[in-house]
């Protein structure tokens, strides 16, 4: 999981020049962010072993990604709940994405 975080966050790195531009819409912006970032970091997931810490982590950089798009910084003290109501993306879609893969691949072994 965690070499699965380094691969997004590069991918988000080097999108880092499409979140600054101010011509695009935030909602393009999330698009991209949900086709290459979400791919990046559920990467080989349906295999993981997750534990409440691994979840917390996944939910954090989930998030702080979110947070890159919109532009907010962390010293403008802005609730998850805020922000995620903004990009229209909920906490728990890391969740269900790892749980249709889960189920795919099971459904492949059965």
């Amino acid at each position: 999981m965690l070499m699965a975080m380094v691969i997004a966050s590069s991918v988000v790195a080097s999108l880092r020049g499409i979140w600054k531009d101010q011509r695009l819409w935030v909602a393009t912006e999330i698009c991209v962010y949900q086709s290459l970032m979400l791919s990046a970091l559920l990467r080989a997931g349906e295999t993981w072993k997750l534990l409440a810490t691994n979840v917390k982590q996944l939910k954090a950089f989930y998030v702080k990604c979110q947070r890159q798009i919109l532009r907010i910084r962390w010293s403008e003290h802005v609730s998850n709940a805020v922000m995620l109501s903004c990009t229209r993306l909920t906490d728990n879609q890391l969740n269900d994405i790892l749980a249709k893969r889960r189920n795919a691949v099971f459904g492949d072994v059965a």
